[in-house]
């Protein structure tokens, strides 16, 4: 059925794109915030970010963060 070989297709394409995706830029530096907030990773990767921001480690989960301007 061709919905179901386009669908497959689609899933194959996402992941392996999913895996090789690094946008360009560093994360911030960390700072710990003083007040308690609940962890959750809100992506895995650059892949689930914007091209402008990277997925990174915030003291308790990943979070989708505007990159440092200058830095490749």
């Amino acid at each position: 059925n061709i919905v179901e070989a386009i669908l497959t297709l689609t899933l194959l394409f996402k992941c392996c794109v999913n895996q090789i995706t690094i946008n360009p830029g560093e994360c911030p530096n960390f700072v710990p915030s003083p007040y308690f907030k609940p962890c959750a990773d809100k992506c895995s990767n650059d892949y689930d970010c914007a091209y402008n921001e990277k997925c990174c480690y915030q003291g308790c989960g990943r979070t989708c963060v505007a990159i440092q301007q200058g830095k490749t």
